[in-house]
């Protein structure tokens, strides 16, 4: 009988410790946040179908912003195409200019320029 009572009592002690075990399992798990999860297929639809609208959005914003950077991108070749021939041109203006040795008149001021044209004289 008394190893019967001893089985008994370790067994008891036993699920004792489960118990509180489990307690603690149970303690833990409610110190967590909810899972929220939807309801039913309708709030799955509407969380779908706002997710998919955001989506579309962001899809046509980058667009609008890709072709405003193509854009961007033209009327910069175009500017630095400008500037070059500018610069072309100039630089031909001056070479012209050294090879008759004239002194273009924006190059230096007016009373200057008269100075210089007046010693070639």
């Amino acid at each position: 009988m008394n190893t019967d009572l001893n089985t008994i009592m370790r067994d008891f002690n036993t699920l004792e410790r489960m118990m509180a075990y489990t307690n603690s399992l149970i303690i833990e798990v409610e110190k967590r946040p909810p899972i929220r999860l939807p309801q039913n297929n309708d709030q799955i639809e509407s969380q779908v179908s706002a997710q998919r609208a955001q989506l579309e959005n962001d899809i046509r914003e980058l667009s609008i912003r890709a072709v405003n950077l193509e854009k961007l991108r033209e009327v910069h070749s175009e500017k630095k195409e400008v500037a070059r021939q500018v610069e072309k041109s100039r630089r031909d203006q001056l070479s012209q200019s050294r090879m008759s040795n004239d002194i273009p008149q924006g190059a230096i001021s007016p009373e200057l320029h008269q100075i210089i044209e007046n010693s070639k004289q």
